[in-house]
């Protein structure tokens, strides 16, 4: 079974059968019947959002006009919430995202009923993307109502707080406010940083990746300000997960914060081959670096291949390399093979490309190499 269609599955028709049963179970004058015939029709060639989007509108066709009312529904018709010990795993919850979706269709004028129905199912699934429109809409009262949340029981109401407000978050809207100034996200997440659950302390990791792609200058002094404030058996995780896309960037400050020099190292050789590929083709490269002081260092490694573009402009794209350990007067051969094929957003075009090696944000040795004709 593909992705698409694994993924379709978090909506099963068996899936839909239980939201009605447990609408039905949570309010008397739920027409079940209505609800599936809105659902159903055509439902199995349907994929994974489109799914989503008919339970919203069975929901619509069969819940109250009364807002309030219908979100109390929705409410009472959850399941029981997930031990706070453990994480949700597999579909698990996947059957709360059409009630937050319904709630931030209809609810946007009654912003307490909507906040406490959004409290009550983020703590059964998430509530991560629904959360956005009211940040958008109410960002000073929703911004204090995910800050009461950073002291929940729940991990899952917590991780809202921290997750919610991430300004690039994957597949949802963008926080522009926050791209522009996140002091109000950096607030929330100084909440969290030492929180209990690993899962809250990943996501205000990913909140400050986010961050670090529009101001990576404030991203960095906060993890310099978390790192000396907490303890680092805490920190020293989350810094490394929240600077990958720095690091990638070879953002000084970044590689500094994590221990990584620019000096006291040189090369000692270099190849890559050959100069000349075909579409499937592989380029090799290899490079003995050599210390040059008396102390272990810690790598960074990087590689960088120039595509040309349709155009006959080139564009860099960055290949992450594991990081390395290099003795005091030492040396260190890192090999790598590289296959070009044509993917989707990435075309191997005919021309002169570019590979580079970097270490520690220093661009240490590079090759030109040709894709035939």
């Amino acid at each position: 079974m593909d992705q698409n269609n694994l993924f379709r599955e978090a909506y099963s028709i068996g899936v839909v059968h239980r939201i009605a049963e447990q609408i039905c179970a949570a309010w008397d004058g739920f027409v079940a019947e209505r609800f599936l015939g809105v659902v159903l029709p055509g439902y199995e060639d349907r994929g994974f959002g489109d799914r989503a989007r008919r339970i919203v509108a069975g929901l619509e066709a069969t819940l109250p006009e009364d807002f309030p009312e219908a979100a109390a529904i929705l409410v009472r018709a959850l399941g029981p919430e997930p031990n706070p010990e453990s994480e949700l795993t597999g579909f698990e919850g996947f059957y709360v995202v059409p009630y937050t979706m319904y709630v931030s269709r209809h609810g946007m004028e009654h912003l307490e009923t909507s906040l406490d129905a959004l409290y009550e199912m983020t703590k059964r699934f998430s509530a991560e993307s629904e959360i956005r429109p009211f940040l958008l809409r109410y960002p000073v009262q929703t911004i204090e109502f995910l800050r009461r949340l950073t002291t929940d029981v729940s991990p899952y109401a917590r991780r809202l707080a921290s997750e919610g407000t991430r300004p690039r978050l994957p597949l949802a809207s963008r926080l522009p406010a926050f791209q522009r100034d996140p002091a109000p996200v950096i607030g929330l997440l100084d909440a969290l940083v030492t929180d209990p659950s690993e899962m809250v302390r990943r996501s205000v990791a990913n909140n400050v990746n986010d961050i670090s792609k529009d101001n990576p200058e404030i991203a960095v002094e906060t993890l310099r300000t978390w790192r000396e404030r907490y303890p680092r058996e805490t920190t020293e995780r989350i810094i490394r997960h929240a600077l990958r896309t720095l690091i990638k960037r070879d953002h000084p400050g970044a590689l500094a914060l994590l221990g990584f020099e620019t000096t006291g190292l040189a090369l000692e050789s270099w190849t890559a081959e050959p100069s000349t590929l075909a579409l499937g083709g592989a380029l090799t490269f290899c490079a003995t670096l050599a210390s040059t002081v008396d102390a272990d260092q810690k790598i960074a490694l990087n590689y960088v291949i120039h595509f040309v573009k349709a155009r006959g402009e080139r564009k860099p794209k960055v290949f992450r390399l594991p990081d390395k350990t290099l003795s005091a007067g030492g040396t260190l051969t890192i090999e790598r093979t590289h296959v070009f094929r044509d993917y989707r957003n990435q075309r191997f075009y005919p021309g002169t490309h570019r590979i580079e090696l970097v270490a520690n944000g220093r661009v240490l040795a590079g090759s030109d190499f040709q894709r035939s004709l």
